[in-house]
Formats: structure tokens, C-alpha cells, sequence
């Protein structure tokens, strides 16, 4: 697939947008450190 979407209507490019957008964020989120206030 790489930059394509595999999808050919606009409905369900759609959705394939928002599935990549939500794998890519948790990805991102499970790279990002924890910060903890210490004081």
C-alpha cells in the first residue's frame, strides 16, 4: 500500500484514513516518555 490508499470510495478512504491516523497516534504515544512530577 505504502502512500496509496487501497480503498476506492470516499466513504471507505475514509475510514482507512482514520484507522492509520489512530495506529499511527498509539505508536506515537507508546514512543513518547512518561513525565512524573517529583516535588
Amino acid at each position: 500500500t505504502g502512500r496509496n490508499l487501497a480503498a476506492r470510495t470516499v466513504g471507505a478512504q475514509a475510514t482507512e484514513v482514520a484507522i492509520r491516523a489512530g495506529v499511527l497516534n498509539r505508536m506515537t504515544s507508546l514512543a513518547r516518555p512518561q513525565s512524573v512530577r517529583i516535588a
